[in-house]
């Protein structure tokens, strides 16, 4: 397993290029993914399930996530409406 957890330096024992290289690469896809938490937890009232039954809290995750996914392509056409060819 591979630990992806950003490294950190410390008084006289700073990071190296290569370990800052790291943390850059790891903290590239932890802000993408918390940015998509966060918006769920703030704009939708939280990641809360409150469903009895594995099927249904998929779904929610699902229609949650597919929820999410239209309102990013909304935002993103209001800035780049060039991107469409319909």
């Amino acid at each position: 397993m591979n630990p992806i957890i950003c490294e950190k330096g410390f008084r006289n024992h700073p990071l190296t290029d290569e370990q800052k290289a790291n943390n850059r690469q790891k903290s590239k896809i932890r802000c993408r993914v918390e940015h998509i938490f966060g918006f769920e937890e703030g704009s939708m009232k939280g990641l809360v399930v409150r469903s009895i039954g594995l099927m249904r809290a998929k779904a929610n995750v699902a229609l949650t996530s597919l929820v999410y996914n239209m309102f990013r392509f909304i935002q993103i056409m209001r800035y780049k409406p060039e991107w469409v060819k319909i």
